[in-house]
């Protein structure tokens, strides 16, 4: 049991990581074409030689360290208070307010930016309710008759 919950938390920290560094890779790209095209105005965008890929590259480390982070704290807070229910059992809600919380908490903690935090705990929230979704779908959890018919023709 204790094998799983860490399998869980690890699967969790890198999913988080993952897509959390592709925003990043998304938003430098996005923020370097504007600067490029003259979209940002007087703004100047210096890169560092000491991150590889520069100012993109930073923006995707960034991402990739906040996504962990999320990730992470997210199946802490899940585990910690859901501690007595299974997935199927855990309102929607209150898993999007885990994922609101977890992420918020990450961005702020990583920019500093109260209004940011708070925009990116909206959409971590909606991520954690679909990602709920997708592991309540049919098929993605072996039943229990198929659980208990294994051990009887294993015992047998």
């Amino acid at each position: 049991m204790v094998l799983r919950r860490l399998r869980g938390l690890g699967v969790a920290t890198l999913i988080g990581a993952a897509v959390w560094g592709l925003l990043g890779l998304l938003v430098g790209l996005a923020i370097m074409v504007a600067a490029r095209f003259g979209g940002l105005g007087l703004i100047y965008i210096s890169t560092s030689p000491a991150i590889p890929g520069g100012f993109v590259g930073a923006t995707t480390l960034i991402g990739i360290i906040v996504g962990a982070i999320n990730g992470l704290s997210m199946g802490i807070l899940v585990l910690a208070t859901e501690r007595k229910h299974s997935l199927d059992s855990i309102p929607w809600w209150r898993f999007g307010l885990w994922g609101a919380a977890a992420t918020g908490a990450a961005v702020q903690m990583a920019i500093g930016e109260p209004l940011i935090a708070t925009g990116c705990a909206v959409i971590g929230g909606a991520a954690s309710v679909g990602a709920l979704a997708l592991a309540r779908r049919p098929g993605t959890q072996p039943s229990i008759d198929a659980e208990y018919s294994d051990r009887v023709s294993s015992q047998a």
